[in-house]
């Protein structure tokens, strides 16, 4: 299962958020992920979106968690899934490399009650 939605804002596209189920053992839980235009930043788009797709999740799939993966300089994304219900679980040391530097990974993670 893979879902991926546009996010609109007064009729114009501005991002996208999705959602990807894990595989096998993992198959009941999904990785989301979402994007908004910088233009569009820090005006409670993202956190709609968010909350509009974890209900659509939870009641039409038999998905029982929803996790996040942010790089440790993504404190925006921090605070917006923190915001959004989910709970830190895990901080993985160096897993991310980018532009030639390591970044630890910090996996948000929300259960359905």
């Amino acid at each position: 299962m893979g879902i991926v939605k546009a996010i609109e804002f007064n009729g114009s596209l501005v991002g996208c958020i999705g959602a990807q189920r894990g595989e096998f053992e993992y198959q009941r839980s999904a990785e989301i992920g979402y994007w908004i235009a910088k233009d569009y930043w820090k005006q409670g788009i993202a956190t709609q979106a968010i909350n509009a797709l974890i209900p659509l999740i939870f009641s039409t799939t038999d998905i029982v968690r929803l996790f996040a993966a942010v790089f440790s300089e993504n404190t925006a994304s921090m605070q917006l899934l923190t915001k959004c219900g989910f709970e830190l679980e895990a901080v993985h040391k160096q897993a991310i490399y980018k532009d030639n530097q390591f970044y630890d990974n910090h996996v948000y993670s929300l259960l359905k009650t």
